[in-house]
């Protein structure tokens, strides 16, 4: 919602998962430039699945980066792009969490994580209450 807040899309993702043991992993992908929430989840699963199911291996932190920004409409369309077809969908949720406050309408797998992760102050950002509020 926050990348399309700013009339923006990404076309790279990094995670990064931070171990109780001190060691770090981390996975990375490349795709076609998009800030449709369902494209970005697949990609996020399909980097999460080559993380080491092992007892050793306890996530104590997670970072998410999107890379690869550009402005919504300024990138050229790939020949076989399926089009757009989550895009009235986005702007529905993003409307409903606008009005009736963040998680308010969310997607069933994340269910169980609503109350994991509370926003945080990065660095170089500071949310925007009315996007990125946790209520």
């Amino acid at each position: 919602m926050r990348l399309r807040s700013y009339a923006c899309i990404a076309g790279a993702m990094r995670v990064k998962i931070k171990l109780r043991n001190h060691n770090n992993w981390e996975n990375q992908a490349q795709f076609e430039p998009t800030s449709d929430t369902l494209k970005l989840l697949d990609v996020m699963e399909n980097l999460l699945r080559a993380f080491p199911m092992k007892t050793s291996m306890q996530p104590v932190a997670v970072a998410i980066a999107l890379s690869r920004l550009d402005q919504q409409g300024h990138q050229t369309r790939s020949l076989f792009d399926e089009g757009r077809p989550h895009d009235k969908l986005n702007q529905i949720i993003d409307s409903i969490s606008l009005r009736y406050g963040r998680n308010s309408l969310y997607f069933g797998g994340a269910h169980t994580a609503l109350q994991t992760a509370p926003m945080r102050i990065a660095f170089g950002h500071i949310p925007d209450l009315s996007i990125e509020n946790d209520d």
